[in-house]
């Protein structure tokens, strides 16, 4: 399962978390994984020189071959972070 957000400004960087633990090596406006155990909650918080913004929580539940999202995207759709 992919999760991904799409943001605007530079430079922009990204750390994603499972609950509010960060995930290690996880910096990137994507985060890939294919093994969850019961239900993790994960957001990503985008940071630049002008300020930081936090997506909304995505729930992911699994269950004995079965892996569903509660959210079908991230809230953060074409952020813009700038100085103003």
């Amino acid at each position: 399962m992919t999760l991904s957000v799409t943001a605007n400004g530079n430079p922009l960087n990204y750390q994603w978390y499972n609950g509010s633990v960060p995930i290690g090596g996880a910096t990137t406006n994507s985060y890939s994984f294919s093994a969850v155990t019961g239900t993790n909650s994960y957001q990503v918080i985008i940071t630049n020189s002008a300020g930081s913004v936090t997506s909304s929580i995505a729930r992911v539940i699994s269950a004995p071959n079965i892996v569903t999202s509660t959210t079908s995207a991230l809230s953060i759709t074409q952020l813009h972070l700038a100085h103003r």
